[in-house]
């Protein structure tokens, strides 16, 4: 039941950790931090953990960073909490060995220039050992995320995206709510992937945009890296304006293509 307020740094304005084991932040609150990982910057920490947290009014000096930083072999979970910031993104998390993300609200998030409004999640380590990389993105809430590039609310990536070497052993992103989330460069309004999985699930998520001229894809998922992936898409629901868009598989085109 901490109050961090009006701190500035380079790194981590409210909080900076380095080679810890663990990091337990719970029912507190955080407002007007400045620094590149705003409230947040956590290094080299095997766990860290963040639940029933609020984090508002928090800024980066560059534009393009975030709330909370993550990097080198986390392992991290975000619990009922919520996050605005109107000069930043949520999640910045680098080089992670697996993450859960639910129960959370993210809303009016727009980094400068940057991929992934809400957050950008890049897996794996420079060493090359993936482990039981994991992802799992559940009933969180994600209203009026803006991405100057791709990934309006959510980028997930790994290092060296371009190579053959697997990303995530398995991502679920189940039971989310995206509500006019967009993408500058029109490259997943909601969601971009840039990696390759063992298994991508999307299920019963909600994409709804009330903005009836958006015309390219909620998801996009990169076509170059699509090919030895098992991808499951079932329940979800695609809205523009007033108009639901029937699709049995991941929406990749707006009104032009589904990928079963």
């Amino acid at each position: 039941d901490c109050v961090f307020s009006d701190n500035r740094a380079d790194d981590g304005g409210a909080l900076l950790d380095e080679e810890s084991v663990n990091m337990l932040i719970k029912g507190s609150t955080f407002e007007g931090n400045e620094a590149f990982g705003s409230s947040v910057y956590a290094w080299d920490t095997e766990n860290v953990a963040i639940c029933q947290s609020e984090f508002s009014g928090d800024s980066d000096p560059d534009l393009d960073g975030c709330v909370v930083y993550g990097g080198d072999g986390i392992q991290f979970t975000a619990r009922d909490n919520t996050f605005t910031s109107e000069s930043g993104r949520a999640l910045y998390l680098f080089q992670y060995e697996g993450m859960d993300i639910s129960d959370n609200e993210f809303s009016h998030l727009s980094p400068n220039d940057a991929e992934g409004g809400a957050m950008y999640l890049q897996a794996g380590s420079l060493s090359g050992s993936w482990g039981d990389n994991f992802v799992l993105l559940r009933n969180n809430i994600f209203e009026n995320c803006d991405a100057g590039k791709s990934g309006g609310a959510i980028y997930l990536t790994k290092l060296n995206p371009g190579s053959e070497n697997p990303g995530p052993v398995v991502s679920l992103i189940a039971d989310n709510t995206f509500l006019n989330t967009v993408s500058g460069q029109g490259e997943g309004h909601a969601l971009k992937t840039s990696a390759v999985f063992d298994s991508l699930v999307l299920r019963d998520n909600t994409f709804a945009n009330d903005q009836e001229d958006v015309t390219s894809a909620y998801v996009f998922l990169d076509d170059n890296l699509m090919d030895d992936a098992t991808y499951q898409n079932c329940g979800n629901s695609f809205v523009v304006g007033d108009d639901e868009i029937e699709c049995t598989g991941i929406f990749k085109e707006y009104g032009e293509e589904c990928i079963v």
